[in-house]
């Protein structure tokens, strides 16, 4: 009988500081069994690609050239830069631009990252192919595309790009390719097999964009990691994770929360777990993963619930 006693105990403890919450994707499109799941929702988590409507992100769908422009402003942490640029003069074709995209534009111009044949015919409004975009990467990332840098020009399995793609291309994705900045993988001949002169998709675009965010960690800022010590299991629901810093901070859980165990949505959090969250420009939560806690430099916090119910345990169930 006592020990009946403990199980039931346990699993009053259990129900009391766990939580059900079902999270899942924002979008429709995007589900917990899609590859790029994680990074498709820590971009939007961060502000960098947004969905094409309320509920889709567009995982297939082309993105334009003014559109990957801005993508990559924002990936550079440049965002809050661009109300003080403008296109310059000689710019052709300005009226094609989108007046948000102006000043993006207009950064990336003024830091070479566009440049030469894209700042007089731009094409504003035209999907990028995976090359443009791969030279627009390099010179942001400041990587050296000069004729005597050949160690890492990659050969195609495509004989048509190793014949037609310009040398400064072929570079960026090399040198790309080499820093896991693309995901792409040589055959087995030591050939690059990279559809170079297609259109980049959104998912492609915004995996890519989380490789740069890893190197370069412009939202630090926004992203903790900490223990779970309070749960209130209220709609929405809400917890208070304590960070290694001494760090105090507390979050909402909705439906459309992604929330990630592994490679799939979690059903909730409970306390003690180690949690990694993204915080949205407003400070509330846009996304979270339960993590090793022997990876989080965590150490254990007084754990403390508010017990909003006390479970209907029958002894008979059990």
């Amino acid at each position: 009988m006592l020990r009946l006693k403990r199980i039931i105990v346990s699993i009053m403890l259990l129900t009391l500081f766990s939580t059900s919450v079902f999270a899942a994707s924002p979008f429709n499109d995007v589900s917990e069994t899609q590859l790029n799941a994680k990074a498709i929702l820590q971009m939007n988590a961060k502000g960098i690609v947004n969905g094409i409507g309320a509920n889709t992100f567009g995982v297939n769908s082309g993105v334009s050239k003014e559109q990957a422009i801005i993508i990559l402003v924002r990936t550079l942490g440049a965002e809050g830069l661009v109300s003080n640029y403008r296109l310059p003069s000689d710019f052709i074709n300005a009226q094609d631009v989108s007046n948000w995209a102006i000043g993006y534009l207009g950064y990336a111009i003024d830091k070479k990252i566009v440049m030469g044949i894209n700042q007089v015919d731009f094409q504003a409004k035209r999907n990028i192919l995976k090359f443009e975009l791969a030279v627009y990467l390099a010179r942001a990332l400041d990587y050296s595309l000069d004729i005597g840098n050949s160690a890492d020009l990659p050969t195609f399995t495509d004989e048509a790009l190793n014949r037609d793609l310009a040398y400064s291309a072929k570079l960026a994705i090399g040198l790309l390719v080499k820093n896991k900045i693309i995901p792409a993988e040589k055959t087995s001949t030591g050939k690059l097999d990279y559809a170079a002169k297609e259109s980049m998709t959104r998912e492609e675009i915004a995996v890519i964009m989380h490789n740069v965010d890893k190197e370069l960690n412009e939202f630090a800022s926004r992203v903790f990691v900490g223990t779970v010590t309070y749960i209130n299991t209220q709609n929405p629901l809400e917890f208070q994770i304590n960070t290694a810093d001494g760090l105090i901070k507390d979050y909402s859980i909705t439906a459309i929360t992604p929330v990630f165990a592994e490679e799939k949505f979690a059903t909730g959090v409970m306390l003690y777990q180690a949690l990694r969250v993204i915080e949205a420009k407003d400070g509330t939560l846009a996304y979270a993963e339960i993590i090793d806690s022997a990876d989080s430099d965590l150490t254990q916090s007084k754990a403390t619930g508010r017990i909003t119910a006390i479970p209907n345990i029958s002894p008979m169930a059990i």
